[in-house]
């Protein structure tokens, strides 16, 4: 209910570097100066230098990753085994892969749905999000890596 969007953006990338300064983060600063970003706030009638209401939403982004700066939030338990088992079909498709990132997007993770789409089977993913995660249970991927490889 004061601050722009701008200064709040600042802010909370200043947070995120005072954090990474004191202990290991998979946050990174959040993009808000390119054509995604005015885009998406144009679309909620809002600017960079719009003052939201008090607890008011503002998107940034339509569609985020970590390096733009999305959270990562931990979803290991919560995950449908749907999608558990896509993942693993995903991996197994490619022959000689054992480790893979596997991207999918879909309404509600936590429920069977069937309306799904696989963006990507990453051979090459970035880990430290789950060991890192900014909300939920941090991973043990070393220890999956090892069992998976080893």
């Amino acid at each position: 209910g004061v601050s722009t969007v701008e200064s709040l953006i600042l802010r909370e990338n200043q947070n995120r570097i005072e954090l990474k300064s004191k202990s290991y983060t998979s946050l990174c600063p959040i993009v808000a100066n390119d054509e995604e970003a005015y885009y998406c706030l144009e679309q909620q009638g809002k600017s960079l230098l719009s003052i939201p209401a008090k607890d008011e939403i503002v998107y940034i982004r339509r569609h985020s990753n970590l390096a733009k700066g999305g959270r990562a939030i931990d979803m290991t338990t919560k995950v449908s085994k749907e999608f558990v088992s896509i993942a693993f079909k995903a991996l197994k498709a490619i022959e000689g892969l054992n480790v893979a990132g596997v991207d999918i997007l879909c309404q509600d993770p936590t429920v069977s749905n069937p309306n799904y789409v696989i963006l990507e089977v990453n051979s090459n993913p970035g880990l430290a999000m789950h060991a890192f995660p900014d909300e939920g249970l941090a991973q043990p991927v070393g220890d999956y890596l090892v069992e998976v490889l080893f």
